[in-house]
């Protein structure tokens, strides 16, 4: 009931080493360019992003056992699967059992194989008359939720959670959330001002009084200047427009959340590059930033029931009737071998530092959006298999068609940053998002899908897109218009709703775009893929000195077995991961990670 059957499809993976995609001779100038000095580059450093800063893979449960996590079975906890009844309030006891409100919770929530209902309409409550559903907030660090596999373990939504308003179409609440209730913004503690200009790209700062400051804390590096010219400066070339209120009444806002590497004096050096240059004129602070620590959520799928015809800002069942998850002011915190079947908007990390997730799909009907990152620092969105079925925008929405995607792919908004989105594929009829209100430095890398123009998201208000250093690279494009649209602007002075600062795309393939190439820093290698494959991972392997060993260890299902390679001179054939050979067509096969002709690929 719960399994959405699956289009064979073999796609590129670990290391990109299995491709069909011509590429340039030779390493691309952009790259030489930073290997060579990464202070002088036009690129910045994205290989921070991810977990841990993309040095390790988030632990595996026996780890969490061997370091004195205690595991709640949630079938010894009054949660039956599979009867068909609420879960929702036996749920709710457990975490107030293993006590919410915990910095550092050490705990797993296990739910074994089986459906569980965590929404029906008998959860709704009714206040003042009126029904109203409610979110299920998780306040504790250091806590994994895990089920037995995505195939195996359900999460359901039975019913939409109710908008707060019809009218605005994406108030329903989350599901589940798991966030730390943070602080006011004039109650946080203030460490220092920031007296000396700064380097994008660079790691250190200088305050007006480090003493607070420690290596190893977490820290908030924010600005926010209403001055027009301040306005002027960050939009570089581009000009601010009447429709741009946000901008205009909010200013500039830039927030960074960093881990202290050492502090010499009021000299703060952090981890982490700075991902926006610093001009001690505009009013730069560093201050505190409250969070939790190491949250995951693995090996499960949530079940909503999104509308089976999809239409963008119809009414709040389109847009936001099924939230199933949310992550909050966390850090190194992940979320991996999941799925979402038939929700609205899928996930999102908001105000997160160092994020992860990995080995997602999507099924069932389409909805809104997938995963974002939103005002969040160097969160990583990686391996993500979006083949949600709907009707064609293109086709003012007559045809229903398998795979299109959700509506907005992967992406960021707000004040997100040195975020990473890597080698996900998601459906024809969509566009990675850049929701608005502020995002800046990201990369989307070897990513395939849709490029649909004036799909990124938000309200013109809100606009720009996008602003500085957006790198896309070697994108394949899926052939997604079905209507002539002419010339693919960036910022369209006769549009108000498309306003991305000039990127950079190099690599770009598959189905090619008139872009306007006067908005635009470069277009490098339009229509051929460039060495190195993935950005990502060779700035990663250039900062690490060596192969990226846990992008390596990435796979379906539970366990992260080694990995089995046929010897030179044996049958090439089929194998599983253990070495067992298979007796099947790639076309029989059913969808996971196999070793093909010697190299580890996966069938979805």
């Amino acid at each position: 009931m719960y399994h959405h059957s699956l289009k064979h499809k073999l796609s590129i993976f670990i290391g990109l080493g299995m491709s069909l995609t011509a590429y340039a001779q030779g390493d691309n100038h952009y790259w030489t360019e930073f290997n060579a000095d990464p202070t002088n580059s036009a690129i910045l450093d994205y290989s921070y992003a991810g977990y841990k800063r993309g040095e390790k893979v988030p632990p595996t449960i026996a780890e969490l056992k061997a370091q004195k996590y205690k595991e709640y079975k949630v079938t010894d906890y009054g949660l039956i699967p599979d009867d068909d009844k609420s879960d929702r309030q036996a749920f709710i006891n457990l975490i107030n059992t293993i006590g919410n409100k915990k910095t550092k919770a050490k705990a797993i929530i296990y739910f074994p194989e089986g459906r569980y209902i965590l929404h029906d309409d008998d959860d709704n409550i009714v206040k003042a008359g009126v029904k109203q559903s409610e979110t299920i907030l998780i306040n504790m660090g250091y806590l994994v939720i895990r089920g037995d596999g995505k195939d195996k373990t359900f999460l359901e939504m039975k019913t939409p959670n109710l908008p707060k308003s019809e009218k605005v179409m994406y108030s329903s609440p989350i599901m589940l959330q798991i966030k730390h209730n943070g602080k006011g913004v004039n109650t946080l503690q203030v460490y220092g001002q920031i007296t000396a200009d700064s380097k994008k790209g660079s790691h250190s700062i200088t305050i007006s009084d480090a003493s607070q400051v420690k290596p190893g804390q977490w820290v908030w590096l924010r600005v926010q200047n209403y001055s027009d010219d301040v306005i002027d400066e960050e939009l570089q070339n581009c000009t601010i427009e009447n429709t741009m209120t946000d901008l205009k009444n909010n200013g500039v806002q830039v927030d960074e959340y960093h881990v202290v590497e050492s502090v010499n004096g009021n000299v703060v050096t952090f981890k982490e590059p700075i991902m926006h240059g610093i001009k001690e004129r505009w009013g730069w602070v560093l201050q505190e930033y409250p969070h939790y620590e190491e949250v995951g959520i693995e090996d499960l799928t949530f079940v909503g029931h999104a509308c089976n015809d999809f239409v963008h800002h119809r009414t709040w069942k389109d847009d936001g009737a099924y939230k199933p998850l949310s992550l909050m002011r966390l850090t190194d915190s992940w979320v991996r071998r999941v799925g979402f079947q038939s929700v609205s908007e899928a996930l999102t990390f908001e105000t997160c530092a160092n994020t992860s997730a990995y080995e997602i799909e999507f099924s069932g009907n389409r909805g809104h959006s997938a995963v974002r990152a939103a005002n969040s620092t160097r969160a990583f969105i990686g391996n993500v298999y979006d083949h949600s079925d709907g009707y064609y925008v293109e086709q003012d929405y007559k045809t229903r068609y398998d795979g299109l995607g959700q509506y907005h792919a992967c992406g960021v908004s707000k004040h997100s940053i040195g975020c990473v989105i890597w080698n996900c594929d998601w459906g024809l009829d969509a566009c990675f998002e850049s929701h608005a209100t502020q995002p800046r430095a990201t990369l989307i890398d070897v990513c395939t899908g849709g490029f649909m123009p004036r799909r990124m998201g938000g309200d013109r208000n809100q606009l720009p897109n996008h602003l500085d250093d957006l790198v896309i690279w070697n994108f394949n494009s899926k052939p997604t218009q079905t209507k002539a649209f002419g010339t693919y602007n960036w910022w369209n002075s006769g549009n108000v709703w498309v306003k991305v600062m000039p990127p950079m795309v190099v690599g770009f393939h598959g189905h090619l775009i008139n872009f306007a190439t006067n908005q635009m820093k470069c277009n490098e290698s339009y229509g051929t893929a460039v060495n190195p494959k993935s950005l990502y991972l060779a700035q990663l392997e250039r900062r690490l000195g060596k192969k990226n060993e846990w992008m390596q260890q990435i796979t379906t299902g539970i366990e992260s077995p080694q990995i089995f390679r046929p010897a030179e001179g044996l049958d090439k054939g089929i194998y599983t991961l253990k070495g067992e050979k298979l007796d099947m067509d790639i076309d029989q096969l059913p969808q996971g990670f196999y070793i093909i002709d010697g190299k580890k690929v996966r069938i979805n």
